[in-house]
């Protein structure tokens, strides 16, 4: 990417690293080191033109979430303001958002797609 002066990366991470848990604080810890990572390369590499970016993903319709949180009502989405729970096309549009030149003067960043929950 250095050589061409040109590239794009895109990290994902969750809003786990906003909204830590007793249990999972290791969890919480490293998904916010991807951000902490991400920051610091946006910054080393910007005068390459490559752009470092993060998505950082809410709740998402997924099997694993069923497989990983036995007994939790999933589908209970009181607590996202757009009433839903997040596909991955919500994912992967952001990140290939963040990939185009429509966001040209983007690095450095973290977008959250969450259903517009707020965990800070």
């Amino acid at each position: 990417m250095q050589a061409n002066g040109f590239g794009r990366i895109v990290f994902l991470t969750g809003d786990g690293a906003w909204n830590g848990s007793g249990e999972r604080s290791h969890v919480s810890a490293a998904k916010m080191g991807v951000v902490g990572l991400a920051r610091g390369l946006a910054s080393e590499f910007a005068p390459s033109n490559i752009r470092v970016n993060v998505v950082s993903p809410g709740r998402i319709d997924t099997s694993r979430d069923l497989a990983w949180y036995p007994g939790q009502n999933m589908a209970d989405t009181s607590e996202i303001p757009l009433g839903r729970l997040g596909h991955v096309d919500d994912i992967a549009g952001a990140v290939a958002f963040l990939a185009t030149d429509d966001c040209g003067f983007i690095t450095g960043q973290t977008i959250h797609v969450n259903g517009g929950t707020a965990y800070f």
